[in-house]
């Protein structure tokens, strides 16, 4: 029960009368299906790449702060930061290493990283309407529809980037392919790191709102 009016306080518990209360609730009600929304949404952006273990943080951070800072607590928060330092940086370091594992530069690792950046993003825009034509196969054919276009874009994005840079630096096919294969297996280890931590963080930020104390 103190969790629970604890988050009120931000969110209209001094409104009086009937319709304050009611309000009041409703503002509470909101907060929390947000809060809740947001997290396999965060998920679904660390498997495409994007900075969803931030999002979990911004979410946790907002949520606490409604609550008082109670729920949930700063060591809480504070776990969630460093997790969400790990995971990106996790996710940068291994597209970097996948790249030079197969032999590509390190300029090649760090423009195959934007190039799967602006693939994902144009994967999106481009087949973006997918996602309506989806909605006629129900909940599964949606999110089908919506998160396979950017992922392909994002892997074929970062593969053309590492292959066109390495033959511009004048190496052969065989080790320009080889390098875009690097930058390739790079981005789904880090997109494989990224979206396993994000999911651990999004379980440990609704276990610290909602687990009773």
């Amino acid at each position: 029960m103190q969790g629970r009016v604890a988050c009120t306080n931000r969110l209209g518990s001094r409104q009086e009368g009937q319709a304050g209360r009611v309000m009041e609730q409703v503002l509470v009600v909101l907060g929390k299906v947000v809060f809740v929304a947001l997290q396999p949404l965060a998920v679904l952006m660390a498997a495409l790449t994007l900075p969803g273990s931030l999002l979990v943080l911004a979410s946790a951070f907002i949520y606490s702060w409604a609550c008082d800072w109670q729920r949930p607590a700063w060591a809480v928060l504070v776990v969630l930061a460093v997790m969400a330092a790990l995971a990106e940086t996790a996710d940068n370091v291994l597209s970097v290493l996948g790249v030079r594992k197969y032999g590509g530069s390190r300029q090649t690792a760090v423009a195959a990283g934007l190039g799967t950046l602006a693939g994902a993003a144009l994967g999106s825009l481009v087949f973006g309407w997918l996602g309506l034509a989806g909605l006629v196969a129900g909940p599964l054919g949606w999110l089908a529809a919506t998160v396979v276009p950017p992922l392909v874009g994002a892997v074929v994005g970062g593969f053309l980037v590492a292959y066109w840079l390495e033959r511009r630096q004048g190496k052969g096919d065989p080790e320009a392919l080889q390098a875009g294969w690097g930058a390739v297996l790079g981005r789904v280890m880090g997109a494989t790191a990224k979206t396993a931590i994000t999911t651990a963080m999004a379980v440990i930020a609704l276990v610290g709102a909602f687990w009773p104390h």
